[in-house]
């Protein structure tokens, strides 16, 4: 009988001490799961949180820089007069725009980067347009390779708009043949349009021999540039390879920089535009 007692008490006990470990097991994971479920829900708030400020961001763009950005099939497409007379009131409002964010979140726009140039890259294809900002007087495009023969796209057209008049030898194509990367260019005056095809270095001149703009090749970089203002600039970044990704505008990485510690979540990325 002492020893069927013992037998009762040492299997209470050793139930007791599944019961508890199992309460021990099933508490844990609650917690785990709690805790997963409260960072998770933290990270769903970031990310309202960032798709709202890249809306903001976006609405201050398009409505104060006077760029215009068009996504076509295989080719993207910048606009923008030169020099750019909004440009100073688009820089303070993204100045503002970053006070309003640090002051109420834990979150820092680089408007440095903005207001350099005001690059915009092409992805995936890496290709960086730097527009007429800070009072700038050129249009800048550069891409990875340090070719004229990239990878990622074919040619440029650009088209130029001026009120200047222009003659029969306003396009200049000072150099040009088969350089890979290509230029053709379509120019628009109030009496007299004309056009080039496969530039590497072209000038733009008025029916009385004025330098009305310029068109460069060095490398990976190309540049228009305004020598008689005001002139409107589209340039045109064409044959652009299909990739699985879509073609996307946005800022330069780094830009918007992130630090909810509380959270766990640190990061530094981009806006996108288009």
């Amino acid at each position: 009988m002492d020893r069927l007692g013992v037998f009762y008490t040492l299997g209470f006990f050793l139930l007791a001490v599944v019961f508890f470990s199992f309460l021990i097991i099933v508490n844990n994971d609650f917690l785990s799961t709690t805790d997963r479920i409260s960072k998770n829900l933290g990270y769903e708030k970031i990310r309202n949180l960032d798709q709202s400020i890249q809306k903001g961001f976006r609405d201050i763009f398009f409505s104060t820089s006077g760029i215009s950005i068009t996504i076509g099939e295989n080719s993207t497409s910048f606009r923008e007069v030169i020099p750019n007379a909004l440009i100073t009131n688009f820089l303070n409002n993204v100045s503002k725009y970053k006070n309003f964010l640090a002051s109420n979140f834990s979150i820092n726009l680089n408007n440095s980067i903005i207001a350099n140039n005001l690059p915009l890259v092409i992805r995936p294809h890496d290709i960086t347009v730097n527009m007429a900002a800070n009072n700038s007087y050129g249009m800048t495009a550069k891409w990875t390779e340090s070719s004229f023969l990239p990878a990622n796209f074919t040619n440029f057209l650009v088209i130029l708009e001026t009120n200047a008049d222009l003659g029969p030898s306003s396009c200049n194509k000072i150099s040009g043949g088969s350089i890979g990367t290509s230029t053709n260019v379509r120019a628009y005056g109030p009496n007299k349009n004309c056009n080039s095809t496969n530039v590497a270095n072209f000038i733009l001149q008025s029916s009385t021999g004025q330098t009305l703009a310029t068109i460069t090749h060095v490398f990976s970089y190309f540049n228009v540039f305004v020598n008689t203002p005001p002139i409107t600039v589209t340039l045109n970044v064409e044959g652009l390879k299909k990739t699985n990704d879509h073609t996307i505008v946005t800022l330069p990485d780094n830009v918007l920089n992130y630090n909810f510690k509380d959270q766990g979540y640190i990061k530094n990325g981009s806006i996108r535009l288009v």
